[in-house]
């Protein structure tokens, strides 16, 4: 569902869409959870490459230094983080949902008639789950936050 809403201020008039999700029960009409993208501009999977990525794949930007402390080095603080100003677990599930629908659709796209078309898929599936596992990385086991089990198999 897309919401239009005027964000009115003295400097900047318009109308913006949030696009919302909502979980609900049809049948009693209870709102289970509604998520809206405050941000309507932020491409989750673009501003995960381009910030924890050096563009190959191999992450960067997850740690600080800490001159004097006997850490020296450790991750970063959510507000050292360009994406600590979203809700990153959501934002790192929005990457992982993000690859998932591109390996939906590619794989659907794709002929399926040779053994190369076949094995053209399982390469475009092969790359996707990497890719997945290096946010797994990054979300989990450097910034800490919490597997999304529910979305599980």
């Amino acid at each position: 569902m897309v919401l239009t809403v005027n964000w009115e201020t003295a400097t900047d008039q318009r109308n913006t869409q949030l696009n919302c999700a909502i979980t609900a029960d049809a049948k009693s009409g209870y709102v289970y959870r509604m998520d809206v993208d405050f941000d309507p501009r932020v491409k989750p999977l673009d501003l995960f490459n381009e910030t924890y990525t050096d563009g190959q794949g191999s992450p960067i930007n997850l740690s600080q230094n800490y001159p004097g402390s006997k850490f020296g080095s450790a991750p970063k603080f959510s507000w050292q983080r360009p994406t600590g100003r979203l809700h990153e677990p959501q934002f790192f599930a929005a990457c992982v949902n993000e690859l998932e629908t591109f390996r939906v659709r590619a794989r659907r796209r794709m002929p399926k008639k040779s053994k190369a078309d076949a094995k053209s898929r399982n390469d475009i599936t092969a790359r996707v789950n990497g890719m997945k596992e290096n946010i797994r990385v990054i979300a989990e086991d450097w910034f800490g936050f919490p597997a999304d089990t529910e979305a599980e198999g």
